[in-house]
């Protein structure tokens, strides 16, 4: 690998350090990185029936209960505070579900640095932040197909997301001086906490809003935006 911090004062068309450029590109990819990853944690809430679930699971069972043992409750009010989605997904379902992404990810996190030098860390970079974008746009429409479909999705996004990191690291250690290093390296991680802060909100917002029908802006905006 080449390095390419020999020459550390290069400057790009604006005058500014063509690093502060690498780490900027870098801190915003990690960013989006995480509200790809974290997103469907709050969306899928949104996604499930919670009503219509709670009566399968319930017609599943037989049990006898005396009436003076139970607490009584409002049907219309748990109803109301119940997710009306789409889907009635299991919970075993839904915990496949939200764990495919790290399926994916821990495949292709481990090699990913190989995969940056041979193939070139930018160009690397590129097609995972556009594949990410278009499989997150995808993501309404399969979960419509079924939930195995949107187990793959997320497994191919997770393998996807897994090469970003290492690639980042890859990047960084041809355009940034050792000793700046570390600095560095903890504003891309900031930028990545703050893709987890920022998901978390944004995801329920929308999943409350008429947007786009309602979750699945959630997938729409965050993509788009990656």
């Amino acid at each position: 690998m080449k390095s390419a911090y020999n020459d550390i004062k290069t400057k790009g068309c604006a005058g500014i350090p063509t690093r502060f450029v690498v780490v900027l590109v870098a801190a915003i990819s990690n960013t989006l990185s995480y509200t790809i990853r974290t997103n469907m944690s709050v969306t899928i809430v949104a996604m499930i029936n919670g009503t219509e679930l709670r009566e399968i699971n319930d017609n599943n069972y037989t049990y006898s209960v005396d009436p003076s043992d139970t607490c009584p409750y409002n049907s219309e009010e748990q109803k109301s505070e119940d997710s009306m989605g789409e889907f009635t997904w299991s919970e075993s379902m839904q915990g496949h579900i939200l764990g495919s992404f790290y399926y994916g990810y821990i495949a292709t996190n481990i090699n990913g640095g190989q995969m940056a030098d041979r193939f070139g860390v930018r160009y690397l970079c590129g097609f995972v932040t556009l594949s990410s974008a278009i499989l997150t746009c995808l993501t309404p429409i399969v979960s419509f197909w079924s939930p195995i479909a949107l187990i793959i999705l997320r497994v191919i996004t997770g393998l996807a997301q897994g090469i970003l990191t290492p690639a980042i690291y890859a990047l960084l250690a041809q355009w940034i001086p050792r000793h700046e290093r570390g600095v560095v390296l903890a504003l891309i991680q900031v930028g990545g906490n703050f893709g987890a802060v920022i998901a978390m909100p944004l995801s329920g917002y929308l999943c409350k809003s008429s947007f786009a029908g309602g979750w699945p802006s959630v997938f729409y905006v965050i993509g788009i935006c990656g």
